[in-house]
């Protein structure tokens, strides 16, 4: 299998030179590097143009967009740029650990049936009294099992940044005439992939996930607003797979959506009543036991 590694960047000069060595040092080599700058304003480039030239990286290439894409679209046009089998994701700032590549690889090769495998990872926080994802890493196994991830109530929670993706470009070249640009290239790949039933979660940090000043993890996800956007967000994506998928599918997606929408109209009026309704009946649709309980008390 030829591997691609597709890394965006955007004014990434402080952290980049440690995940390039974390790439460039794995046990397993990538066949081509493929690194696509979004009109950086700082060194980031010239810094990644030097690596490359001083390890002689023939397969290594940075490209500097002609304007300031946005990193989802960035992303997406750089997949499309790759010629790898096995396509892996790489955010700026994080640092692999050095068997991701043949570990992740060797799963793909094991299991025809897995399109899309994310991974666990460790986090590193720097100059952040706490971050969004922390809640998330203490709840990872790190068993080393790889769990496929069901389509039930809870099939569009995407519980694992991109930069633990890694998946067969057959499978992009299937959904990509579907792609939606107002998802997240890592959502579009989770919900494509859950969807079919070819999405997995090996339970292996396989990277160190840095979180900083820069990456605006620091958000209050527990207030009404953003809980608001994010059932709103649920919606659509349960909306827009409607037309997409068997009949029988349809019916749990129509069922997410009568949660979303009894969810929505409870953090909008902030009734009892449609907060009881979401426990005795829904309760279950959240990612977590104590997300039904985290609404309750939501800040305004």
């Amino acid at each position: 299998m030829k591997i691609s590694v597709v890394m965006t960047t955007y004014n990434g000069e402080k952290y980049v030179e440690e995940q390039l060595d974390s790439i460039r040092t794995q046990t397993r080599k990538a066949d081509e590097v493929l690194i696509f700058d979004d009109q950086s304003s700082d060194q980031t480039v010239q810094l990644i143009q030097s690596y490359i030239d001083y390890n002689e990286l023939n397969d290594w290439k940075v490209m500097v967009n002609a304007s300031n894409k946005g990193w989802k679209k960035n992303f997406f046009e750089g997949i499309q740029e790759t010629s790898g089998d096995i396509i892996f994701l790489c955010d700026q700032d994080d640092i692999w650990i050095l068997d991701k590549i043949e570990k992740m690889i060797r799963i793909l090769e094991e299991n025809e049936k897995i399109s899309v495998l994310a991974s666990d990872y460790s986090i590193r926080l720097e100059g952040e009294k706490r971050s969004n994802y922390q809640s998330v890493a203490r709840q990872m196994k790190n068993t080393g099992k790889v769990e496929m991830i069901p389509f039930d109530q809870k099939w569009y929670y995407v519980t694992r940044p991109g930069s633990t993706y890694c998946f067969r470009k057959a499978f992009f070249e299937e959904i990509e005439k579907d792609w939606n640009v107002d998802f997240a290239h890592d959502c579009n790949l989770w919900y494509f992939a859950s969807a079919k039933g070819e999405m997995a979660i090996y339970h292996y940090a396989t990277m160190i996930f840095r979180r900083h000043g820069d990456n605006a993890s620091t958000e209050d996800l527990n207030t009404v607003t953003k809980r608001y956007q994010t059932a709103e967000m649920a919606k659509a994506v349960n909306t827009f797979f409607l037309d997409r998928l068997s009949c029988d599918k349809v019916v749990v997606l129509n069922d997410i959506i009568s949660f979303c929408d009894l969810r929505m109209k409870y953090l909008r009026n902030r009734k009892i009543l449609d907060w009881c309704k979401l426990f005795l009946n829904y309760r279950g649709y959240y990612l977590t036991p104590k997300g039904c309980i985290a609404d309750l008390i939501c800040k305004k």
